[in-house]
Formats: C-alpha cells, structure tokens, sequence
C-alpha cells in the first residue's frame, strides 16, 4: 500500500481550500485524489443566521447538475500524449482547463445539524478479494516475470519465486479458483457523537464535514489522525484460515 501523510491544517482559509479543491495531482491520472480529512466547526448561531444549510444545499444542487451535464455530453476519448502514454479524459473538463479532476469537482459538502460533542480520526483499512481461473492467474504470473513487483527480492530470487507458483499452477486441476487477496488504499474515518445520543456516526470520505458545535464547550477530538504506512495493521490472511500460494502477488485458496 501506499505511504499517507498527513499534515495537519489548523487555519478556516486552509480547511475550507481543501473543501473546495478540484485541481488534478497528475492529469495523467485523473483517478488519483487529494484527501483532507477533517471537520469545519460552526457555531450553532452563526450556522442559522448565516443560512448555511441553504448555501451547501445550493452548492450540492450545482455539483449535482453539472455532473448531470458531463454525463449527458461528455463521452470520454483518449488522448495520444506520445508513442508511449496515452491517457483518458473527459474532453469538456479537459479543454476548459487540463488541470480539473472530475472526482474531486463532483464531492459533496457534508454536514450534519445536530450540534457534535466529540469526534475521533483512524484510518480504515480494507482488502479487495477476486477470485482467479488457473489460466488467469497465470498470465499474471507471465506478466509480473520481466521485472520484480517488490523491493524485497532480485530479480532472480523473483522469478524463482514465480516459477514456484506457477508449477503449483500447473498441479492444480483446471477448474480450480483461486482468490487474489490485495489492500485497498487506506480511507479516513470520521466517527462523531452528537449531544443527547449514544451511538457514534461514521463518515468516509475525503473532504472537511461541516459540524456544528455550541458555543461551549467546543468539539472534542479525541484521537487524532496519524501517518499510516498502507499495509501496516494488515492481518496476516493465513491467520484466518487461507492457505498462501503466491504472497508477493496476493494469492491464496480456502480449503472446505
């Protein structure tokens, strides 16, 4: 998994930039996203004078429209950049201006109405599991050959590793199915607890959620979010009953 790092903004100019932030990390990929996980504390007074609730319900209808739009007119082509990349893109987006990212123009504002008494940050952590054929799982093997998928191993020690799995592969009958076991990109969790309730609500997402908070006290954090190696609190899969096949590349098989 990927290294996250979080830096921590203190400032309402910087919280609410990233609330609305749309500009591309790389718009030769246009699916990777900046994240700001957080929460924007309003004063509950200042929340009804203001009318904000009707500000991020405009905000939202619009967000809401132009995504409408985009997909109505916008059929996405790819773009020859040279002999060697080429990348897809939403051609409306991209003639107005190459540096949007579509994900991150199309994120609500969240917000909830109830004042929040107390909130706490953690990484969740999650797995994709896809289930495999023999015949596919190796032509992955073939095409991982050429060149080593983790920093752990030489060349030669990979490819060892490989042939391994792949006369495995070879001794297993042709129906079999395996299971490819991969981390999913860690996702920030928002959990909060209201006033008068109990039970704590969960947010996922990548963006500031706009809290309310009375006048006193303010909102407690409780557990702030940390930097996270993507893979570190990973449990081991054959501590839940798979049996490993390929570790470098994810696959293992579950015995009745």
């Amino acid at each position: 998994g990927k290294q996250r790092d979080v830096e921590l903004a203190v400032c309402k100019e910087s919280a609410v930039n990233g609330l609305f932030d749309i500009a591309c990390i790389d718009p030769l990929n246009t699916k990777e996203t900046s994240v700001y996980p957080g929460f924007i504390s309003l004063n509950e007074e200042a929340y009804i004078s203001l009318e904000i609730k009707a500000l991020i319900q405009e905000i939202n209808n619009i967000k809401k429209n132009i995504s409408f739009f985009l997909e109505l007119h916008n059929k996405p082509k790819e773009l020859q950049l040279d002999k060697k990349v080429t990348v897809k893109v939403n051609p409306i987006l991209f003639e107005y201006s190459s540096m949007i990212n579509a994900c991150q123009l199309m994120r609500k504002v969240r917000h909830l109405i109830e004042p929040v008494e107390k909130v706490r940050f953690k990484w969740f952590l999650n797995r994709r599991y896809e289930k495999y054929s023999i015949e596919k799982a190796t032509r992955i093997v073939h095409f991982n050959y050429p060149s080593t998928a983790s920093f752990n191993y030489s060349l030669s020690e990979w490819q060892r590793e490989l042939d391994k799995f792949a006369n495995k592969l070879k001794k297993m009958p042709e129906d079999a199915v395996l299971t490819r076991i991969t981390p999913s990109p860690p996702v920030p969790r928002l959990s909060l607890k209201q006033f008068n309730n109990k039970a704590w609500i969960k947010l996922y997402g990548a963006t500031p959620a706009l809290l309310i908070n009375k006048s006193s006290p303010q909102i407690q954090v409780t557990s702030a979010l940390g930097n996270l190696d993507g893979e570190s609190d990973m449990q081991d899969p054959e501590t839940m009953g798979w049996t490993a096949l390929c570790k470098p590349l994810g696959f293992y098989i579950k015995h009745p």
